[in-house]
This record gives structure tokens, C-alpha cells and sequence, in this order.
């Protein structure tokens, strides 16, 4: 038993930290799942101290140390704690808000309490903050903490936990929860949407059927149906149809990936299990979408797929004007931005007549949303944003010049990697979805993950 907490326990934590967020938002406010979160958070730190995965060999205290000293000598860990701390600044530093000036009559923006640092709207820097922190604890966990077999468990286990998440959204929506409205009802000018998050998990869920087969674990067969049906319907159910469309792309070339890997490594049993729990989780998944999704709301999500159109007649010319919005925002505050969640207001004051004749009512981000990263966080945050994807695509492609020389089949963990950052840049130029803090935190640990799939160069040692 203890070795099997040693071995899982973390991987266990780690994935609960990853999802939680999908579980809460449903039910309770943003402060409430900030708060869960960074509970959450501190549990996976001491886990990830005291319960690190024991390599062959080890002992404990030795796995203890290897872990802390690899984090410390990481370059990548510091870089976290310099984007933490920024974070941390601009959740603190808030105060942006519409002001009404008496003396001239007009409205303005007013600038946060400390204008030279980045700052935010009321409390819309706490959960990026508090996810921020989560995501490193999530990335060093991964990077450092987990062994091989622990690592790709991270990956079923969290993937069937937002399959779990996604079954559970679809009941509240049945049963009419007011919270899960927002996530159905497509908000018009919002651009940011939840169902992005799940057809991540979907991906993830692909490479966890691999994992399952590939190391006989026959007890947790039925996971990969809850986290490919589950995360398939929820993306389906909860983000539009250019985003289905992407993420089921990307899902097809995965699993014909997955087919061909398994036809090698696998006997005719594996293939057959394959066929068997792929059914399975399209049977799940339509019975998710049909039974528990309002008529009205399915209507409309098969509308766009019978019409064959993938964009609204007006999406361009809106994401011509806004993001000329957005880069006149930016202009003028180069480095720091306008504050997390001021675009809002930015559209008052850098909207023409016309443009108020385009822009959908409520609109509260850019369908571009690269663009409004530069607009609300400067370069500064546009940096800090880029920084550990840079990190860990440097990683990736070492590791891959690196098994060169091992001219074996890549593990499907692999391909994780690519798939996710041409998902990731592709959605940037068209919503604001790839932003969300719940993208960040699964999407650090796996892209650490896809690197450390391929096999570890062996050092040859040179005689005397």
C-alpha cells in the first residue's frame, strides 16, 4: 500500500488540483473556487515534498532530495516564480474601474493604486493569480516529481476526472442550475468558452486509452470512456462550432496515430478492446448531447454543422474593428497594459459610431485573442505568457533531437506536445478562449509531460 501511494498518491493530487475548477464553477463564485484552488494547491506543494515519486533504487529521503534539487537547478522554476510574483502584483494592485470626472462632465478610466505596475479590475487578477500558482506546482510536479508510469497516470486521471466534470455539467443543465447557463447560452461578444478547456482533456483522454492498454491496467478499462465520451460531449455542448471542428481535427489525427502504435505493440485482444471502448465513449458522449441538453440548445448547436458554417456571416469585420480596439488600448500602454479585464471599457472610449453598428451588445473580449493579451497585460504579460511555453518547447525539442538515435515508435504522449500548441496559437487568432486559467493549468503539466515521453538519452561512458 505504501508503495502504491508513493507511486500514485501525487499523480492523484496533482490531477484533482488540475480539474478542480471545472467541478466548482458551475456552483459557486470565482472567490470560492480562488479559495478551493489554493487549498488545493498547498496539498499538492506537500505532496509533491514529502511523496515524490521513488525511482528503482531509491529510498524516500533520496527521491526527496533528487526532486528538490532538480527543481531548484531548473531554470524554468525561477522563471515561475518571477511570473507568480507578477501575477500576484496584478491581482493586488487593482482599482481600474469607470469613473465619473465632476469637473470636466465626462466619464474616464481610472488607473490602478500603483499605476507603474500591472494592475486589474476589482478581483479579476485573484483567480489568474491563484491558477498561475497552481499551473507551476502542476508543471514541477510533472517535470520533476513524477516518474514515468506516475506521469502518464496524471494524464487518465485527470482526463477522466473532466469527464466526470462534464457529465456532471450536463445534469446541472438539465435540471435547469442557473450557474451552467452562461456555459450553454453563448453570450454574444464574450468569445471565451469552456468547452475549449474540455476538448483538451479529450486529447489527453486519447493518450490515456494508449497508457491503459499499454500497461494492462484492465481494472480502470472504463476510465477512457468517461474521459474521451465525457470531454467529447462537453466540447460539443459548450464551445462553438470552429472550435469543435479544431479539436476534433487534432483528435482524429491523434487517435490514427494511436490506431497504428497499438497495431505494433499490442495482440489482436488490445485492438479488439480499442474498437469496444472507442464505441463505448461515442455512445456516452451522443447520449450526454441528447438527453440532457435543452432541444432549443441542441438546435442550435447542429445548426451550424447542417449549414456548413463555421463562422458567423459578421465574425470578421467584429474582429477587424475590435481588434483595432485593442491595439490602440495597447498603444498606449505599451508595457504594462490597461489591467486585466479593462477591455470592457476600453470599447466606450475607442469605438466610433460604425463600429457601435458592428460590435454585438455586451461584448467583453476580442475574437483575436492575442491582441487583447497585449492590450490588457503589455508585453510584460504577453511575455510572461510566452515564457514557459518557450521553456517547455525547448525541452520538447531536445528530447526529440535526442531519440533520433532510437528509431522506435514515439509514444503517443509525444505527439501531445505539437497537437496542443498548433491548437493553442490557432484558437489565439480567433477567441479569447485559450486564456482561461484553466487552459494554463492543464496545459503546462502536459506539454512537460509530451517532452519527457520520449525515451531518456543514454549517457556512454568513456573507459579510462
Amino acid at each position: 500500500m505504501q508503495k502504491l501511494i508513493a507511486k500514485y498518491g501525487l499523480a492523484a493530487h496533482l490531477a484533482l488540483l488540475a480539474v478542480a475548477p471545472l467541478f466548482l464553477f458551475p456552483f459557486v463564485g470565482r472567490a470560492t473556487v480562488s479559495a478551493v484552488v489554493l487549498w488545493l494547491s498547498l496539498q499538492a506543494l506537500i505532496w509533491l515534498v514529502l511523496a515524490p515519486s521513488v525511482l528503482q533504487g531509491e529510498r524516500l529521503r533520496h527521491a526527496r532530495q533528487r526532486v528538490l534539487t532538480a527543481t531548484f537547478h531548473d531554470p524554468l522554476f525561477w522563471a515561475l516564480v518571477v511570473i507568480d510574483c507578477l501575477a500576484a502584483v496584478r491581482a493586488i494592485n487593482s482599482g481600474i474601474a469607470l469613473a465619473y470626472d465632476a469637473e470636466v462632465s465626462s466619464w474616464a478610466i481610472s488607473s490602478a493604486k500603483f499605476p507603474i505596475f500591472p494592475g486589474s479590475v476589482g478581483d479579476e487578477g485573484v483567480f489568474p493569480f491563484v491558477a498561475a500558482l497552481a499551473a507551476s506546482i502542476l508543471l514541477m510536479g510533472c517535470r520533476h516529481a513524477l516518474g514515468r508510469s506516475a506521469r502518464l497516470s496524471f494524464l487518465l486521471l485527470a482526463s477522466s476526472l473532466a469527464g466526470l466534470a462534464a457529465v456532471v455539467m450536463h445534469v446541472a443543465v438539465y435540471v435547469g442550475f442557473p450557474g451552467v447557463r452562461p456555459f450553454v447560452e453563448f453570450a454574444a461578444g464574450s468569445f471565451n468558452f469552456i468547452g475549449f478547456v474540455f476538448g483538451l482533456y479529450l486529447l489527453t483522454g486519447i493518450v490515456a486509452l494508449f497508457v491503459v492498454l499499454e500497461n494492462g491496467w484492465n481494472a480502470v478499462i472504463l476510465l477512457p470512456i468517461l474521459s474521451i465520451g465525457g470531454n467529447a460531449a462537453a466540447c460539443f455542448s459548450f464551445a462553438p462550432v470552429y472550435l469543435v471542428l479544431a479539436v476534433l481535427a487534432l483528435a482524429v489525427i491523434l487517435r490514427a496515430y494511436m490506431v497504428f502504435c497499438t497495431s505494433r505493440v499490442l495482440q489482436p485482444l488490445g485492438k479488439i478492446k480499442i474498437f469496444l471502448v472507442g464505441l463505448a465513449a461515442v455512445i456516452l458522449s451522443a447520449l450526454l448531447v441528447m438527453v440532457f441538453l435543452p432541444e432549443n440548445t441542441l438546435a442550435a448547436r447542429l445548426a451550424p454543422f447542417r449549414e456548413m458554417v463555421v463562422f458567423p456571416d459578421s465574425f470578421w469585420n467584429v474582429r477587424r474593428v475590435v481588434s483595432a480596439m485593442a491595439f490602440k488600448s495597447w498603444i498606449s500602454h505599451l508595457w504594462t497594459g490597461t489591467g486585466l479585464g479593462s477591455f470592457v471599457f476600453d470599447f466606450r472610449f475607442n469605438a466610433t459610431a460604425e463600429d457601435w453598428q458592428l460590435l454585438p451588445r455586451g461584448a467583453v473580449n476580442v475574437p483575436n485573442g492575442w491582441w487583447q493579451l497585449l492590450a490588457e497585460r503589455g508585453i510584460v504579460g504577453f511575455v510572461s505568457f510566452l515564457l514557459p511555453i518557450g521553456f517547455l518547447t525547448v525541452s520538447y525539442v531536445r528530447r526529440l533531437v535526442d531519440s533520433f538515435s532510437d528509431w522506435s515508435m514515439p509514444h503517443p504522449a509525444s505527439l501531445l506536445a505539437p497537437i496542443l500548441l498548433v491548437l493553442l496559437g490557432a484558437a489565439g487568432f480567433v477567441d479569447y478562449s485559450l486564456f482561461r486559467p484553466e487552459v494554463q493549468m492543464i496545459c503546462w503539466p502536459v506539454l512537460a509531460i509530451s517532452a519527457l515521453a520520449f525515451p531518456k538519452k543514454k549517457k556512454v561512458e568513456k573507459n579510462g
